[in-house]
């Protein structure tokens, strides 16, 4: 209980300091109930902006129109851009506030017709809709078949050879895949899709073709806005 390495203990050493300035338990208690409001009203907003704005592109990507996003409130149009960021990379974790508030103007200022990158995504957009598909370059290193998930964002099984592994489709294993394009799936979005490989040979790629025996799905640390 004197550790002061624990929060609550620095917490409960410093209310001595503050109830001198009206700032006791029942004043912090209240001021938290208050946040708790105001934070509930902000998910809600974005939610709302989200049915709007956003819709899931089949290959772990996302489509936005910058159309409502221009018209939502900063706070608004950070929280969606930041969760659609995090949902697309798989990350755990939200961007930081300067290059996300950079991102989002100059996206709709339309600076970013040909591509930004952040947190692990690429953010285009124009006067049509845009789209915030996985960097390639950020796309996880190969793993065993056997570890189930790959990327922080894919949830794989299949009964295949214990040396077969997942990794990015890349643009090689996109080429063997004659009729990719039959799927309307975004090119660069199918390029971080995963794909089963053993020896270097193309097992499955079960996001643009599904093959029997292997099951793909689609995972992240936190749900899209």
């Amino acid at each position: 209980n004197d550790d002061r390495r624990f929060d609550r203990v620095r917490a409960r050493a410093a209310l001595p300091l503050l109830a001198p300035l009206g700032m006791g338990p029942e004043r912090l208690a209240a001021t938290a109930e208050a946040m708790g409001r105001a934070r509930v009203a902000l998910e809600t907003a974005t939610a709302l902006l989200a049915a709007d704005a956003l819709l899931e592109g089949g290959a772990g990507d996302l489509s936005l129109d910058p159309a409502p996003l221009a018209k939502a409130p900063q706070e608004i149009a950070l929280r969606l851009l930041a969760g659609a960021l995090t949902w697309v990379a798989g990350a755990r974790y939200r961007p930081r506030l300067a290059p996300l508030e950079d991102l989002l103007a100059a996206g709709l200022a339309g600076r970013v017709r040909h591509g930004r990158t952040l947190h692990g995504c690429v953010l285009r957009m124009g006067a049509g809709r845009g789209a915030i598909p996985r960097e390639p370059a950020h796309a996880a290193p190969p793993v065993p078949l056997a570890w189930g998930r790959w990327d922080g964002r894919w949830e794989v099984s299949a009964a295949s050879p214990s040396d077969a592994r997942i990794e990015a489709l890349g643009a090689e294993g996109l080429a063997v895949v004659d009729d990719w394009r039959e799927t309307g799936l975004s090119r660069e979005a199918l390029l971080t899709t995963p794909a089963i490989r053993q020896a270097g040979r193309l097992l499955a790629a079960p996001v643009i073709r599904p093959v029997p025996g292997f099951e793909v799905r689609r995972i992240a640390a936190v749900p899209p806005p």
